[in-house]
């Protein structure tokens, strides 16, 4: 499978579409008009299988099609992800009970 054959960005949990925006703290499906706070951690996970075992804060950020830089850090963040590195240089990795 090559990458660019991958759809990117948040899926909605409900209507399946890859169309969710972030809004107010919030994942948004114009689709559908649903709300999720937790919508990314499914995108973090399709990541983690289909394109590598790490990821950085820019490959998240492009990922998940969101641009500020602090939001995507507090996201990885509140995922509790094992990484190595500081700061910039900081590459999270799935635990060892992320994907159950």
């Amino acid at each position: 499978m090559n990458k660019k054959d991958i759809r990117t960005g948040v899926q909605c949990p409900h209507c399946k579409e890859f169309a969710m925006i972030r809004k107010m703290r919030n994942w948004f499906c114009p689709s559908c008009s649903t709300f999720d706070k937790l919508a990314h951690i499914k995108a973090v996970e399709d990541y983690f299988l289909l394109i590598k075992p790490s990821i950085t804060s820019k490959e998240f950020r492009e990922f998940v099609h969101i641009t500020s830089k602090d939001t995507a850090n507090r996201l990885l963040v509140s995922m509790k992800l094992p990484y190595t590195g500081e700061n910039r240089g900081r590459i999270y990795y799935p635990s060892k009970d992320f994907f159950e």
